[in-house]
């Protein structure tokens, strides 16, 4: 999970998906799938 939200994080677009991303977590005990948005905040 981490290396996907370091990159939205950053910028990084992925032209496969739609506007907000869904990610499996790559655990096989406890699947689940993430929807990860990225806000703009105000300093």
């Amino acid at each position: 999970m981490f290396p996907k939200i370091f990159a939205i994080a950053y910028g990084a677009s992925f032209p496969w998906t739609d506007e907000n991303p869904t990610h499996a977590c790559p655990d096989a005990f406890n699947p689940v799938v993430f929807e990860i948005h990225k806000e703009d905040v105000d300093a």
